[in-house]
């Protein structure tokens, strides 16, 4: 084979190199947007399953599940993300919530809690660590990186009483070992929203 050969053989594998990553970066475009929707699916199917829960009566809390923005109407009414991968406790965490007069924001992924702190702003984030697609810990980890977010209260929630010190370490402000006692969790969140801003919690 010639150099010439060679030269124009070359010329056509940088070709097929630059077209194969051209469709590299589009396939991770469309996985990206694909995932995200995905996510955005699945926190509305389960904002759909929650509103179930209550009671027809009590439209108010029904609409504030189902249209977290709307949370943010009353100023005076605290909210609540909350965090957590399993439907049936999710559910009791937002009749608790509720009951106690806070207003909750669900999210049954890391993804889509990272979004919702984003858009909603809440008060304060109750964070089961066993979430389905990232580890709870990177999860407090990109909140605190977050300016606008790395004030939020956190509780962390899990069934691993070694995770504690590890999550105090990044940024959470309480954690409590499941499963919570929910007298004791809505003992911790009204420590937290009803406490001045400028006089830090003790950590326990």
């Amino acid at each position: 084979m010639t150099s010439k050969d060679k030269k124009a053989l070359d010329r056509y594998r940088n070709q097929l190199l630059h077209r194969a990553e051209a469709i590299q970066r589009h396939l991770d475009e469309v996985t990206r947007a694909a995932r995200e929707e995905l996510v955005s699916i699945r926190d509305q199917i389960y904002a759909l399953d929650s509103a179930r829960e209550i009671p027809e009566e009590d439209g108010e809390h029904r609409a504030n599940i189902l249209d977290p923005k709307s949370v943010t109407v009353k100023k005076n009414v605290k909210t609540v993300l909350i965090v957590e991968k399993r439907p049936n406790y999710s559910q009791t965490l937002v009749r608790q919530t509720q009951s106690a007069g806070f207003k909750p924001i669900v999210a049954i992924t890391a993804e889509g809690g990272l979004r919702k702190a984003k858009e909603c702003h809440p008060d304060l984030i109750l964070l089961g660590i066993e979430l389905p697609d990232m580890d709870g810990l990177k999860f407090v980890s990109e909140i605190r990186r977050d300016p606008e977010a790395d004030r939020i209260p956190i509780i962390a929630m899990s069934a691993f009483p070694h995770l504690k010190a590890r999550c105090l370490e990044l940024g959470c402000d309480d954690f409590l070992l499941k499963p919570v006692r929910m007298i004791d969790l809505i003992a911790r969140t009204r420590q937290f929203l009803h406490s001045d801003p400028k006089v830090p919690v003790r950590r326990s």
